[in-house]
């Protein structure tokens, strides 16, 4: 079921499956801004990854002597979330730990998907409580999808160098490294992502912002120094997701420990741990 908040400006809808992002409609227009699912391209259109970004090596962890089976990007996108709040510009999604999530995750945990409407402003942050009392490892990151066409920019903050880690065909790290931008723009082409996602680790910039050629508004992404931003589509295709991670993929033979898992989050029992970004609405001067 989705829910809705709004104001003046933006109309938006969350669906309780995952928690998932759904609509972003800005009203003088009247015009859709996240992408709408086509099965032959992309099925999703903002997925919540917990409690791991990406592939682990051969789908598979483990917890001290227990091994456990996890796929790729972990199963909060797959899950059903409480309505734990909905008011006029908030909402807030609740997924806790159970006997299904205990066969893939050990943890005893409690992920709060926080959505807060302010002008032309969505403020999302993903909570995680440690409900247990053993210390908890965990990724978290957003995927939202955008709608864009080719041509269309991303540009940084800062005219700043973009390198990307790379990944092989079956979602593994890669040794080798690539320079996508020497001044913090990228134009969005047929050939972009060809070999999957970019992933710049620690941008120097806070912010991107999805130029389009089109009177539809811009769309600008804060991410509040993650520790890496992804951009994505599949090549060609009219949207493009701009993803904030606090982790990466696995490297291919990594095996062993979920807390040697590059990047992951250990959050000590009875703690909270705060993931926020925004995604801003900016409308074009006529």
């Amino acid at each position: 079921m989705n829910y809705t908040i709004e104001n003046q400006r933006l109309n938006i809808s969350v669906s309780d499956d995952g928690a998932e992002l759904k609509h972003i409609i800005y009203k003088p227009q009247q015009c859709e801004l996240m992408w709408q699912p086509d099965e032959k391209i992309w099925s999703g259109q903002s997925p919540i990854l917990f409690p791991i970004i990406g592939r682990l090596w051969q789908d598979k962890y483990a917890v001290g002597q227990q091994e456990f089976i996890l796929p790729k990007h972990g199963f909060a996108r797959k899950s059903r979330f409480e309505v734990a709040e909905a008011s006029r510009d908030r909402l807030c999604f609740t997924l806790k730990s159970g006997e299904s999530t205990k066969q893939q995750y050990p943890f005893d945990f409690e992920l709060n998907a926080i959505f807060r409407l302010e002008e032309d402003c969505l403020k999302i942050c993903y909570r995680i409580s440690n409900m247990g009392s053993d210390e908890m490892w965990f990724a978290i990151g957003g995927h939202p999808g955008f709608q864009c066409r080719m041509g269309d920019r991303i540009v940084f903050e800062q005219p700043e160098t973009l390198i990307t880690a790379l990944m092989d065909t079956e979602g593994y790290l890669e040794p080798e490294m690539q320079t996508v931008s020497e001044n913090g723009t990228i134009t969005i082409t047929p050939e972009s992502f060809l070999h999957d996602a970019y992933m710049f680790h620690k941008p120097k910039s806070d912010f991107v912002t999805l130029q389009k050629q089109e009177l539809t508004p811009d769309i600008r992404v804060t991410f509040y120094h993650a520790e890496y931003l992804g951009i994505w589509a599949k090549p060609g295709a009219p949207y493009v997701c701009i993803e904030p991670w606090t982790g990466i993929n696995d490297v291919r033979g990594r095996e062993g420990q979920l807390k040697d898992k590059a990047h992951m989050i250990g959050l000590a029992a009875g703690e909270q741990y705060n993931f926020c970004y925004d995604i801003q609405v900016l409308p074009k001067q006529r």
